[in-house]
C-alpha cells in the first residue's frame, strides 16, 4: 500500500488486515520498490499523485521487474486511459475489496 499520506496508508492497511491480507506500507516510490524487491507481493495498491513520483510511474517500474503483478491505482482526480484498474477517492472499502478480490482472482499465482 503506497501513499504519501500516512493517515490514508494506515486506514487502508488496517482494513486490508481486517480482511485477512498482510499489508505492507510504503510512503513513496523508492520505499515501494525496496519492498517489492525484498518480499513476495500479490498486488500493488498505490496512490497516483505523490511528490516523489506518480503511481503510474511506480506501476511502470514495478511492471518491468514483475510483469504479472496486478496494480490498483487510487486517485482523487478524474483520470482516463490508464492500463491499470483505478479506484476514485473517496471510495468505499467494500468497493476496494471487491476490486482487489477480482484482480487477485484473475492472476494464475502470486509471485
Amino acid at each position: 500500500m503506497v501513499d504519501d499520506e500516512p493517515e490514508i496508508r494506515e486506514v487502508v492497511a488496517d482494513y486490508l488486515e481486517l480482511e485477512g491480507y498482510t499489508a505492507v506500507q510504503a510512503s513513496g516510490c523508492e520505499a515501494a520498490l525496496v519492498v517489492l524487491a525484498g518480499q513476495p507481493v500479490a498486488l500493488l495498491l498505490t496512490d497516483i499523485r505523490m511528490p516523489c513520483c506518480t503511481g503510474v510511474q511506480l506501476a511502470e517500474q514495478a511492471g518491468v521487474l514483475y510483469p504479472a503483478l496486478p496494480v490498483l491505482l487510487m486517485t482523487g482526480y478524474a483520470l482516463n486511459g490508464f492500463p491499470h484498474q483505478t479506484l476514485h477517492k473517496p471510495f468505499r472499502m467494500t468497493d476496494m475489496m471487491a476490486t482487489i478480490t477480482g484482480l487477485l482472482a484473475a492472476q494464475p499465482a502470486a509471485r
